[in-house]
């Protein structure tokens, strides 16, 4: 991995030593931290890039090739974790950090990672159609959870996950059109919503979950070029935004959604290759910035987006 820009995403400042007198005495300064701001995982141009806000401010880029992003997810103690197409999950302890630490785990198509309460980490293994679960990023008492007998073929594996305030586990199953949500993982009896379709209830190759901190569920609707809002699993609630275009209120092939503290809506729109924000499920508020390419403000194929 390459660093193309060094000062990226620090703030506060490096832990230092000053002597102080004859007993040479140390004074440390906090390690530095992440910024606030939009993370974007950038699977086409092989980057990962950080922006202070929907202006686009303050640029920042990671360069990961030969790997490509695909998500990227904060633990509770602060610390990024990237997953690869390259099969390749690394945690990222600060800024300035020059050599990561690898989960011992390869191959695979890790498409998506999220943190429980106990900060045990759930990676979405997409090729190899799992959940892996591990107390941390050394692999600790890893377990799996084959997904193959709730997806609708031995293809379909998992494009994402998320986790509620519960620790249930909630997984994209693509081609099924649906979503699962297991009770832990070793629930075998998950309950599921949606199906193949446009109408309501229906989903056409869904490509992202998130849950919000209110509990609502999120999702991105990929093919259907929108964005769907469910109260529970029971699809009480649903509420969708958006249609296919390239103007206001509109997704091309959208890929991922979060939201942040205050309730703010923020999708990737990867095939319009932007990041557009919103007051809530009617478009109030609406901001957007990115075009196609590899410069300052631009996406290629922007896989995730992450709000810190």
């Amino acid at each position: 991995m390459k660093i193309k820009k060094t000062n990226l995403f620090v703030i506060g400042a490096l832990s230092v030593a000053i002597l102080a007198g004859c007993g040479g005495s140390v004074a440390t300064q906090p390690t530095p931290q992440f910024e606030h701001g939009l993370y974007v995982a950038d699977y086409g141009a092989q980057v990962t890039k950080y922006f202070s806000d929907m202006t686009g401010a303050n640029e920042g880029v990671r360069d990961f090739s030969p790997d490509k992003p695909l998500c990227q997810a904060f633990d509770k103690l602060g610390r990024l974790y990237i997953g690869t197409w390259g099969g390749k999950v690394m945690m990222i302890p600060s800024p300035n950090a020059v050599n990561f630490e690898t989960m011992p785990i390869s191959g695979g198509y890790y498409i998506k990672i999220a943190f429980d309460s106990d900060n045990k980490i759930y990676v979405a293994d997409l090729s190899g159609r799992k959940v892996i679960r591990a107390d941390d990023v050394t692999g600790k008492n890893m377990i799996e959870m084959d997904l193959t007998p709730f997806t609708i073929d031995a293809t379909d594996g998992p494009v994402s996950i998320a986790l509620d305030s519960s620790n249930r586990i909630y997984v994209v199953a693509r081609s099924a059109g649906r979503i699962l949500r297991f009770n832990s993982m070793t629930d075998s009896s998950p309950v599921s919503y949606g199906s193949v379709g446009s109408t309501v209830g229906k989903f056409k190759e869904p490509s992202d979950v998130h849950i919000g901190s209110d509990g609502k569920i999120y999702i991105v609707d990929q093919d259907n070029d929108r964005i769907v809002r469910l109260n529970d699993m029971s699809g009480a609630g649903w509420i969708s935004f958006g249609v296919i275009g390239n103007g206001v209120n509109q997704f091309f092939r959208p890929s991922s959604v979060t939201t942040d503290n205050s309730g703010k809506i923020f999708v990737m729109d990867a095939g319009n290759s932007r990041l557009c924000q919103l007051d809530d499920m009617v478009g109030t508020g609406w901001v957007m910035f990115g075009s196609h390419g590899t410069g300052t403000g631009q996406f290629m194929i922007p896989q995730n987006i992450l709000v810190h």
